[in-house]
């Protein structure tokens, strides 16, 4: 046998592959695909139940808090992350939210990285709820920053 497929490792004495040890490797990564896909339908089947479940509370309550919080746990330390890598900017444009206004001085918006994430976060979480959950516009299927 021969190509990049056959991993290293796997081969008799006298250094030629095995069959067998490059089936068992190959069926092995099979699975481990399957269970990824698996696990994946699974968190989409979740997903599905969660929209269902807070749109019937009329995204409001516990569980929509609950929900709210997590999304925003994840988007802050993003926004942060991006704040910090000096990402910021070309994200909003990317985004389609226009410019940012240029920093005062060098170094200021990652002073300000919290309070800006905070902010962010809030006008993010009530534009997400409004535009996106209400309407029923939200698919689990995406990734959250598509």
């Amino acid at each position: 046998m021969t190509g990049n497929d056959e991993p290293e490792g796997h081969s008799s004495p006298d250094r030629v592959p095995t069959l067998i040890a490059w089936a068992t490797d190959q069926a092995w990564l099979a699975e481990a695909d399957r269970d990824r896909a698996e696990e994946r339908f699974d968190r989409l089947a979740g997903d599905r139940e969660l929209a269902t479940a807070l749109q019937a509370s009329g995204y409001r309550g516990r569980n929509y808090d609950l929900f709210a919080n997590e999304i925003a746990k994840y988007g802050w330390a993003v926004i942060r992350g991006w704040i910090y890598k000096g990402q910021i900017r070309g994200e909003v444009k990317r985004k389609g939210f226009g410019a940012l206004e240029p920093e005062p001085r060098p170094g200021s918006m990652i002073e300000e990285a919290e309070s800006l994430a905070d902010e962010t976060i809030v006008l993010a979480l009530t534009a997400f709820r409004d535009k996106v959950l209400v309407p029923g516009k939200w698919d689990p299927a995406k990734g959250a920053l598509d």
